[in-house]
């Protein structure tokens, strides 16, 4: 699968996408771990970390966008913040298709850093979370995740 999804720390779920998507099937197995995640009925953060995709066909774009709206209700009810990383103009393109169709209703942030994609997906309620960031982030890369 072109997208890693990554939940060990709670409630943030980090979605790496390691490289371009190659086929629809691959996108429909995406959408389907999505639909799972919103279907746990629990709160949680969204990080999308786009850094490798060079690639991205136009309907996978207008696809998610689609998807966005079906499940707009359960992101006002358990998406309390989300943030995409962006590494490049294509991508921004990309960002901005998807939200002209279905516009973000969780606080989001878009940012090209990494680490400031972290600070505001895992809740800081303890202080051990600032430890994590510090040592899993270098480059902007997710390290050893």
């Amino acid at each position: 699968m072109f997208a890693q999804f990554i939940e060990k720390y709670h409630p943030a779920i980090i979605i790496k996408l390691t490289r371009d998507c190659k086929t629809q099937g691959e996108f429909d197995d995406f959408i389907k771990k999505m639909y799972d995640i919103y279907n746990r009925n629990k709160m949680f953060n969204l990080l999308i970390d786009t850094q490798n995709v060079k690639n991205f066909g136009i309907s996978y774009p207008i696809q998610f966008a689609y998807f966005l709206l079906k499940v707009k209700p359960l992101t006002k009810k358990y998406v309390k913040k989300s943030a995409i990383v962006l590494s490049s103009p294509f991508m921004e393109k990309i960002v901005n298709i998807v939200f002209k169709i279905s516009p973000p209703t969780s606080d989001m942030i878009i940012t090209r850093d990494l680490k400031d994609a972290l600070i505001h997906v895992i809740d800081n309620d303890n202080e051990d979370d600032d430890i994590i960031i510090n040592s899993q982030v270098t480059d902007n890369s997710i390290e050893s995740i």
